[in-house]
């Protein structure tokens, strides 16, 4: 019987041995800062909350009025932070695996939605029909407007 439990001990501390060996341990690492996020976004949300907090306790109607304001103020910066740290992305996609990357991501939206493009002379598409247009433009020049082309 204890042959049987020193061998079943070398076994376990050999499959051990080997785990160890095949998959050491890593450290846990966090995501890296939001490339969006800034000091003055803390600033304008710090200021959004407080004001909240103050039209909350003082039920006044220009403490909401201000409330809603600098929230409006505060949505806007955030959205076109997002939007230049987006474009700022895409514009530095140079490489297979940082394309591949963009790929995944834009393959994540079950509603793949269609967003701004960049133009090949400098600014932005305006919206899906044009980034539509746009693309067609890019990747098959001189075909045929499908508005205008007959009948198959």
């Amino acid at each position: 019987m204890e042959e049987i439990d020193e061998a079943a001990d070398r076994v376990s501390s050999a499959m051990m041995r080997a785990f160890e060996n095949s998959c050491p341990e890593t450290e846990e690492h966090r995501a890296g800062r939001t490339p969006w996020w800034s000091s003055s976004l803390e600033r304008l949300r710090r200021k959004v909350r407080r004001l909240f907090n103050t039209a909350r306790s003082s039920s006044q109607d220009a403490d909401w009025d201000l409330y809603r304001e600098v929230r409006r103020q505060y949505k806007k910066e955030l959205r076109a932070s997002q939007r230049r740290a987006w474009r700022g992305y895409c514009d530095g996609v140079m490489n297979t695996p940082d394309a591949a990357r963009l790929l995944r991501v834009l393959r994540s939206d079950p509603a793949g939605r269609l967003g701004v493009v960049r133009r090949t002379g400098g600014g932005y598409t305006a919206g899906p029909a044009d980034t539509l247009q746009q693309l067609l433009n890019t990747h098959f020049p001189g075909s045929a407007d499908p508005d205008t082309r007959g009948n198959i």
